[in-house]
């Protein structure tokens, strides 16, 4: 049966394209987070875990239930892809040329002055965190201080 044949074939065929389109998108790896890491190696990087990993380069702090776990930029890469039960991260960044280039990779959705400090409210299709303001779904908060800024996903646990 011809038709039968060529509908297995179709279905097939379809099925080849969208794993190729899988490892494409693998391959290219323009995750965010990773980005945001590279950009400065000795920035102090902070993820907010329920675990600690047994080879963890940095400080840990338990917070409650979960931990803090502090690293630079260098080693912070490596760790986002092995952390379990990671609900968050933070980057304070001392160099504030480099805002533009992380500006460049988000869509920012709200912005508001905070105890005289700008919070930009952002989001960006690669980042695996994401919460609601104003009903408006954001993976990522920039907070620009005098001397520094902050990046933070979903949100920046913690003070700034």
């Amino acid at each position: 049966n011809k038709k039968s044949g060529n509908k297995v074939f179709m279905k097939k065929f379809i099925c080849l394209v969208f794993i190729l389109s899988l490892l494409c998108a693998a391959a290219l790896d323009n995750s965010c987070e990773k980005y945001i890491f590279k950009l400065s190696p000795s920035a102090e990087v902070s993820f907010y875990t329920s675990n600690r990993p047994y080879n963890f380069e940095g400080t840990c702090i338990q917070n409650g239930e979960g931990f803090i776990l502090t690293t630079s930029g260098l080693n912070a890469e490596k760790y986002m892809d092995t952390l379990k039960n990671c609900f968050g991260f933070s980057v304070v960044f001392s160099d504030k040329n480099l805002l533009p280039d992380i500006l460049k990779k988000v869509k920012v959705v709200k912005t508001e002055i905070i105890e005289g400090r700008e919070i930009l409210y952002a989001q960006t299709t690669s980042l695996p965190f994401s919460t609601f303001i104003e009903n408006k779904k954001v993976n990522i908060q920039i907070a620009i201080c005098s001397s520094k800024f902050i990046v933070g996903s979903p949100l920046i646990l913690g003070s700034y």
